[in-house]
């Protein structure tokens, strides 16, 4: 199905991209509410320790990536900025995020 990369480099948001190198990786995110309703008011869940927040998220494919597994680097860049918009923040203000790479 040729979804290696002949190059053997995975090129990831670079429009010449031509697959993936395989490899190991693992991570796991617990997401809970920040807020909740009292008194018809949105209030602070007190009690719990607050490491991060998720500002904004978006996903997206146009299908015009170099192989079915190779994402088209220019519009994964153009919706990071859109979500970095959505969310109100600066690229900088980013610690990480997550995508198809």
């Amino acid at each position: 199905a040729k979804l290696l990369s002949p190059e053997g480099r995975s090129l990831t948001f670079d429009e010449s991209a031509t697959g993936f190198v395989r490899s190991d990786g693992a991570a796991m995110v617990c997401l809970e509410r920040l807020t909740e309703e009292v008194d018809g008011q949105s209030v602070m869940i007190e009690g719990r320790p607050l490491l991060s927040t998720v500002a904004a998220s978006s996903m997206n494919h146009n299908g015009k990536g170099a192989s079915m597994h190779a994402p088209n680097g220019p519009v994964e860049q153009e919706l990071i900025n859109k979500v970095v918009e959505n969310a109100g923040i600066s690229l900088c203000d980013v610690d990480g995020i997550e995508c198809h790479c």
